[in-house]
């Protein structure tokens, strides 16, 4: 939001806890919908061990949903209409009826773009500027965020298992890892356009530094892995990428 032009403190609070419940909402349906997949990718959690019923994650999820919804009306109230409708409709179709993880593109894309576009996205609704400028914008964002394709890579033996055709799968172990390095190297090329789109001081090309030598240490790390599992830990990784790169455009703003 500040990136935009929208500095109010409430607006940029109330946003950050509305993508929080929306995202964490998600996720929590999304456990529903994968707990087969879940008892081999991720035994641990709460579902898979029976800690927790499928019935109160789905109340949970209207819980945390709701909560998403009322701090978008804080902001905005056609933001919070179309988290609400479109956001709710996006999950469901994901989780349930069609399956968006089932399919390469649909995998990639849903890892890709959750972490900076889509909330780039709900800005340009709230500014009204969802303009081609806005939208090359999140085709960049998704891109910086695609470092999150390695998460379909930990999951592929569950996947596979389940019949789920992730870009992982369909590719098989050795090949996703270089396919997951090339998405995590193809910012590097793609961080000086952004500039172009948001105004950005000559301080940003300084710390882009940080996330080059994060992005070489998980390109090394999954080229090294000989397992998928080995790259669960790594999960913090890629999501400390994506960050560091939020944080440094706000302080290269001019």
């Amino acid at each position: 939001m500040y990136l935009l032009g929208n500095n109010g403190v409430s607006s940029v609070f109330f946003f950050t806890l509305s993508i929080f419940f929306f995202h964490i909402s998600a996720s929590v349906i999304n456990d529903v919908s994968d707990i087969k997949v879940d008892s081999i990718n991720a035994p641990d959690r709460l579902l898979p061990r029976g800690l927790i019923s499928k019935r109160s994650l789905v109340v949970m999820f209207g819980a945390l949903f709701s909560l998403g919804l009322i701090c978008g009306l804080v902001v905005d109230w056609l933001y919070a209409i179309i988290a609400a409708t479109l956001g709710s409709l996006y999950v469901i179709f994901y989780s349930f009826i069609l399956p968006m993880k089932s399919n390469p593109l649909g995998s990639f894309l849903y890892l890709s773009a959750s972490g900076l576009a889509l909330p780039m996205i709900g800005v340009g609704i709230i500014n009204r500027s969802l303009d081609l400028q806005t939208l090359i914008l999140a085709l960049l964002l998704i891109a910086l965020g695609s470092c999150a394709s390695i998460s379909s890579i930990k999951d592929i033996k569950g996947d596979s298992l389940m019949n789920k055709k992730t870009f992982a799968v369909l590719l098989g172990f050795n090949r996703s890892k270089i396919f997951s390095s090339i998405l995590i190297f193809i910012p590097l090329f793609l961080y000086p356009l952004l500039p172009l789109y948001l105004g950005l001081s000559p301080i940003f090309y300084w710390l882009l530094i940080i996330p080059g030598i994060i992005r070489f240490f998980l390109v090394y790390k999954v080229n090294r892995a000989s397992e998928p599992n080995v790259l669960s830990k790594y999960g913090l990784v890629y999501r400390i990428i994506i960050s560091v790169d939020a944080i440094i455009l706000v302080l290269s703003k001019s």
